[in-house]
C-alpha cells in the first residue's frame, strides 16, 4: 500500500543526486584495500578497474587521466590500497570509486597468488608438455560443446560456424559456466562426451564470453584440469577476452583467445578445402579420362589386330583344308592309276601264274594300300583336331581378356562418375578462379579484377565491383 499523499516522490535523478551528495559529504576521502579482479585502460587515457576482497565482494574503481600522478600499470592480482570518494553513476545507477590516488600493498593478491600456485603445480606435473598436446583433425565434422547455452560466448561461436561452414554437427551439454557448481558441471561434461561420443566428435569445446578473475575462475579449478589432461577427445578453450588467461587453457591441447576465434579454428577454411578436394577431384577425373580415352583407343588397336590375326588363321585353315583335299583328289587319282596298273599286271599274272595265286597277291597289295591310306588319314585328322582345338582356346582366351578389359573401364567410370565434383556443380554450385587458382575470400579480389566461373554446363567470365563492407559481383 503506498504511503501518504504527502510523501515526496523522487524522480530517479533527483534521488541519484542526492545519494552522490550523502556519499561526497560522508566518503569524500576513504582508503579502500582489495585485490584487481579486472582492469581496463580507455583510449581517452582512464583507467576502469574492479576491486574484490576474500569474501568476494566487488567495488568498481575509475582512476582518470588528471589524477595519473606517476606510471601506472594496474593488473589482475595486484593488492592495492586507493583512496578516493564514493559515486553514483547517474547513467546506470552503478555505485563506484573515483580513486585520486593509489599504492600496492606488500605481495601478490589472494587470487593470483592461487592462480599461480596451481599453475606451478600442473606444469610439474607435466600437464602443458606439447607432447601432450593432440592436434585437431583437419577437417572437423563434429563438436561437442560445453557452455550456457543462454550466453553471448555460445551465439558468437554458432554465428561462425554458420557463416564459415554451416554443415558441422554441433552437440551442446548445457553448464553454468561460473560460480560454485560450474566446475563440476563442466567435469561431467567432458566424461559424458568421452563416454558416449569418443568416436563421433572431431573435438570438445569449453566457452564462455570475458569476465573478471572471480567471473572466470571456475576455469582454474584443479579437478576440471585433471579431466581436460585425461580427456581421449582434443579440447579446446575459448575462455574469456584475449587477454584473459586460464589454467584450462594451459591444459587444452589448443587455446583460442575468444569463442569467436574458437569458431574460425574449428571451421577454418573447410569450403576452402572443399573447393580444392573438388578441383583436385577435377583434375584428376580429366587425367583419368585422357587415361581412359588412351586405353580405349589401344583396346580398339587390339582388337582390329587380333580379328586380323583371326581372319589369317580362318585363311590358314581354309587353305589347309585346301591343300588336304587337293592332296585326297590326288591320292584318289594316284590310287585309280594304281588300280588300273594293277589290273594290267593281273591280266599278265593269270597268263604266267594260277588265278589263286594272282588273287592272294592282290588282297596283300589291296591290304598293304588301305593301311597306308587309314595311315596318312588318321595323321591328316589329328592334325587339322589339334589345329581347331588351339583356334578355339587361343579365340576363348582373347575374348576373355577383352570381357575382363571392359569390366575394368566400366567399373573405373563408375567410381569417377561417384567422385565427380561435375555432381556438386549440377545442383547450382560454381568454382571460381582468379589466374588459375581458387577464390577462397572476397578479400583475395579486387575491383576489376575478371574472374573465371566454372558451372555445370560451360563457364562464365565475371567482373569484380566495388561493394560496401564486401565485394561484389
Amino acid at each position: 500500500m503506498f504511503p501518504r499523499e504527502d510523501v515526496k516522490v523522487y524522480k530517479v535523478s533527483e534521488l541519484i543526486g542526492e545519494l552522490n551528495q550523502f556519499f561526497t559529504q560522508n566518503y569524500d576521502k576513504i582508503l579502500v584495500e582489495g585485490e584487481v579482479s579486472q582492469s581496463s585502460k580507455a583510449s581517452s587515457g582512464h583507467i576502469y578497474f574492479t576491486l574484490k576482497d576474500e569474501d568476494q565482494a566487488v567495488l568498481n574503481c575509475a582512476l582518470f587521466k588528471w589524477n595519473i600522478k606517476v606510471q601506472t600499470d594496474i593488473k589482475p592480482g595486484d593488492k592495492l590500497i586507493v583512496m578516493g570518494k564514493l559515486n553514483i553513476y547517474d547513467k546506470s545507477g552503478k555505485l563506484s570509486m573515483v580513486v585520486s590516488d593509489i599504492k600496492k600493498s606488500d605481495g601478490s593478491g589472494l587470487w593470483f597468488k592461487k592462480f599461480q600456485e596451481l599453475k606451478e603445480k600442473l606444469s610439474r606435473k607435466g600437464y602443458f608438455d606439447p607432447e601432450h598436446k593432440r592436434e585437431l583433425p583437419r577437417v572437423i565434422n563434429s563438436i561437442g560443446i560445453i557452455t550456457s547455452p543462454t550466453g553471448a560466448a555460445m551465439k558468437d561461436l554458432l554465428s561462425v560456424l554458420k557463416k564459415r561452414f554451416s554443415h558441422i554437427k554441433i552437440i551442446l551439454y548445457p553448464s553454468p559456466v561460473q560460480g560454485a557448481n560450474a566446475p563440476q558441471t563442466i567435469i561431467k561434461g567432458i566424461n559424458f562426451f568421452n563416454d558416449h561420443y569418443s568416436n563421433k566428435l572431431d573435438a570438445i569445446v569449453l566457452t564462455r564470453g570475458g569476465g573478471s578473475i572471480e567471473d572466470l575462475w571456475c576455469f582454474n579449478d584443479e579437478k576440471l584440469a585433471d579431466e581436460i589432461y585425461r580427456s581421449e577427445l582434443p579440447i579446446i578453450s575459448a575462455v574469456g577476452h584475449e587477454r584473459d588467461f586460464s589454467i584450462s587453457d594451459f591444459v587444452a591441447d589448443i587455446r583460442s583467445a575468444t569463442p569467436t576465434s574458437a569458431g574460425e579454428l574449428i571451421a577454418q577454411d573447410n569450403s576452402a578445402i572443399f573447393a580444392n578436394i573438388n578441383i583436385a577431384l577435377l583434375r584428376q577425373l580429366q587425367i583419368l579420362n585422357q587415361r581412359l580415352y588412351i586405353k580405349s583407343g589401344e583396346i580398339k588397336e587390339f582388337k582390329t589386330k587380333f580379328n586380323y590375326f583371326m581372319s589369317n588363321i580362318e585363311n590358314i585353315t581354309r587353305t589347309f583344308d585346301h591343300y588336304i583335299d587337293t592332296m585326297g583328289h590326288l591320292m584318289d587319282n594316284s590310287l585309280k592309276k594304281k588300280n588300273e596298273k594293277l589290273s594290267k599286271i593281273k591280266e599278265k599274272f593269270y597268263r604266267i601264274y594260277s588265278p589263286q595265286k594272282v588273287d592272294y597277291y592282290e588282297e596283300r597289295f589291296k591290304k598293304m594300300i588301305l593301311d597306308i591310306g587309314r595311315s596318312i588319314n588318321g595323321k591328316i585328322i589329328a592334325h587339322k583336331k589339334r589345329n581347331y582345338e588351339n583356334w578355339d582356346k587361343l579365340y576363348i582366351h582373347m575374348d576373355n581378356k577383352l570381357n575382363i578389359e571392359a569390366k575394368s573401364i566400366g567399373e573405373k567410370w563408375k567410381l569417377l562418375s561417384s567422385l565427380s565434383p561435375l555432381n556438386i556443380l549440377q545442383r547450382g554450385y560454381a568454382i571460381l578462379l582468379k589466374n588459375g587458382k581458387t577464390v577462397k575470400s572476397y578479400e583475395s579480389v579486387k575491383r576489376g579484377d575478371k574472374i573465371r566461373g566454372i558451372l555445370h554446363k560451360g563457364e562464365i567470365i565475371l567482373e569484380v565491383k566495388d561493394g560496401k563492407g564486401k565485394r561484389e559481383l
